[in-house]
């Protein structure tokens, strides 16, 4: 046990008292943590203690602020008494660590924790002052740098806190699921993953339909490189991915490149959208080109290509959230079967400095 794990115990006629595992999960260990302090927590059990005779088992909803508020029976029919392991990030800032190590714990690739989060580092100027660093910061005596190269998706892409999206798909309705924290894309693990949590995704993308969770989803462009959720359980009345329960964000174990969680959104005309919003649909290549689509009265229509050209292009990337070099195409094919019913834009022209498409003349 640790200061962040371990049995739990109430205080109770001035005693304290061990809770029943009966009925223990994410919610009850979720409160307990943030009681004692914590951002996150996940359930586990810590066997049986001594000298134990009145056990409650606790039943909470995930609105109390204390487990004293929270729902509660004197009868306990689990040997096993509860606990918890609590955590408020991923990881301690400025913290290093050695991954994908093939010969033993001693080496690996240099990671270091930043805003909560592991990141690798690049091999640029890397040599063997910089290894002996890192090596003293792990305990280490001695020193050892190897330069390794790895293929690392680029991160241009900047995101809003929580959005989610949806990647390797074969149509705009369906893929991986990712969502973002700290301005970076990451992969959502499958376990536990239902109809529930699919029901959640889609909802907060738009989508009023059906939906249908996919487990083990198939990664078809460079995987994320972290993986923000696990074990996540949700109601299926949330508005966002982001309400509900799971083990803390970057908290997982989970395998990388099969174990992603995926779904498929209700392709309907009961897709909303944000007002003069763009998207990127039908790319061959990946994400980051496509047809050009954008959202008026809550609906994506087509953009015209009369007068298209590198400025329009730049707006579009810009408004996505991309920087760098852009390109215009004219007589973008149409890949998929639902042609949009709606051509929202004609003869677009923009100056190149605009932040959103809607902003161009037209």
């Amino acid at each position: 046990m640790t200061e962040n794990e371990g049995r739990v115990e109430i205080c109770c006629s001035r005693r304290w008292s061990a809770i029943c595992y009966d009925g223990w999960g994410r919610i009850e260990a979720r409160i307990t943590c943030r009681e004692l302090g914590f951002r996150y927590g996940a359930p586990a059990d810590h066997g049986r203690g001594s000298g134990q005779i009145y056990r409650p088992s606790f039943s909470c909803d995930g609105h109390e602020t204390h487990l004293q508020y929270c729902p509660f029976s004197a009868y306990c029919y689990s040997p096993e008494d509860a606990g918890v392991i609590c955590h408020s990030s991923q990881c301690n800032e400025t913290d290093v660590r050695l991954v994908d190590g093939q010969l033993s714990d001693a080496n690996g690739r240099v990671e270091i924790c930043y805003n909560g989060l592991w990141g690798s580092v690049c091999d640029d100027l890397w040599d063997a002052q910089d290894a002996q660093v890192v090596c003293r910061q792990l305990g280490y005596v001695g020193r050892l740098t190897i330069s390794g190269r790895i293929n690392i998706a680029t991160l241009d892409l900047e995101c809003n806190e929580t959005d989610v999206r949806l990647v390797d798909g074969l149509t705009p309705h369906d893929g991986r699921v990712e969502i973002c924290f700290n301005g970076l894309w990451g992969s959502v693990c499958d376990d536990l993953w239902d109809a529930r949590d699919a029901q959640v995704v889609c909802r907060q993308l738009g989508y009023d339909g059906s939906s249908t969770a996919i487990q083990q989803h198939p990664v078809k462009s460079n995987a994320s490189l972290f993986y923000y959720l696990n074990n996540v359980g949700c109601s299926g009345d949330e508005d966002r991915l982001s309400e509900c329960e799971h083990n803390g964000i970057g908290v997982h174990k989970c395998g990388v490149g099969y174990e992603e969680a995926g779904v498929i959104c209700n392709s309907t005309l009961d897709l909303k959208c944000n007002e003069t919003d763009v998207r990127l649909v039908d790319g061959r290549l990946s994400n980051a080109n496509g047809r050009v689509e954008i959202c008026f009265n809550g609906l994506w229509g087509s953009v015209c290509d009369d007068l298209w050209d590198a400025r329009d292009a730049q707006v579009v990337c810009r408004q996505l959230g991309y920087v760098g070099l852009s390109i215009s195409l004219r007589r973008y094919p149409v890949l998929t079967n639902e042609l949009s019913l709606f051509y929202h834009l004609d003869n677009v022209y923009c100056r190149g400095d605009e932040d959103r498409l809607s902003e161009c003349e037209h």
